[in-house]
């Protein structure tokens, strides 16, 4: 019985060390610069979250830059064609656009920007060319590795898909790389404009600025330890793309 039991916890430690072994195999998590066009008209979206004042959303021959935070898990986009063929493009430092990881419709479906959101039947991308391929040329700040992707509907005409929708998952890394508060928090108020912001001092309590001044540690709630500052959406969530406590899924 004893060697019965010894051999059983030898089993769960080698199950234990070889997850320690994939964690550890994990780039650490950072933050992104995505530099991304679409041909007409593009909405760009980070965990379901639009991403506001994009210069060259309808002047596509130029590529738009977005933070992408390092805890982000989905970047969707919207697109509109107005001419013979639509098309978009984009990279990051660990992630393009191509017909591995990016998936396409032209129907719309509540919740598609979100990251929880069951994409698991909606049809891989297709791809017409990398950047450089005519009729679109080079487009500058984007990985020439990167494709052009659309629906396989994309031919002028009436049968032609005008509107697409289309996402991708970001690839997995180490969570428990980041420093709970990541990038994003503040310990000083110079040159920041008054607002409330991602504290340095924890996830469940977040700081003010005020006329310069500083009001750090000021409790999510006082009763409910669960609940943590998004600096994204500017309040206090029970779950926060903006601060971790090193949580790996």
């Amino acid at each position: 019985m004893k060697s019965i039991l010894l051999l059983g916890i030898s089993a769960c430690l080698q199950v234990y060390a070889h997850a320690l072994l994939q964690l550890s195999a994990l780039p650490a998590c950072t933050d992104q610069e995505l530099a991304i066009t679409g041909d007409n008209e593009l909405e760009l979206y980070v965990d379901g979250l639009r991403v506001k004042n994009l210069v060259h959303y309808n002047n596509w021959p130029e590529a738009d830059k977005a933070k992408v935070g390092a805890l982000a898990q989905v970047i969707a986009v919207r697109a509109k064609d107005s001419g013979v063929v639509g098309g978009i493009i984009g990279s990051t430092g660990n992630i393009q656009t191509d017909v591995a990881s990016w998936k396409c419709t032209s129907k719309r479906y509540a919740g598609w920007k979100d990251v929880n959101f069951d994409d698991s039947a909606w049809p891989a991308a297709v791809a017409y060319g990398q950047n450089g391929v005519a009729p679109w040329g080079q487009i500058t700040g984007i990985s020439t590795s990167a494709y052009w992707i659309w629906t396989s509907k994309n031919v002028f005409g009436p049968s032609s898909d005008k509107i697409v929708y289309c996402r991708a998952r970001l690839p997995a890394c180490d969570r428990c790389a980041i420093i709970g508060t990541g990038s994003s928090c503040i310990t000083s108020c110079t040159n920041v404009a008054d607002g409330d912001y991602q504290s340095c001092k924890g996830c469940n309590v977040y700081a003010t600025c005020s006329n310069g001044i500083l009001y750090d540690q000021r409790p999510c709630a006082p009763n409910d330890p669960l609940l943590l500052w998004d600096d994204q959406e500017k309040r206090c969530e029970y779950d926060s793309p903006t601060c971790t406590t090193c949580i790996n899924p």
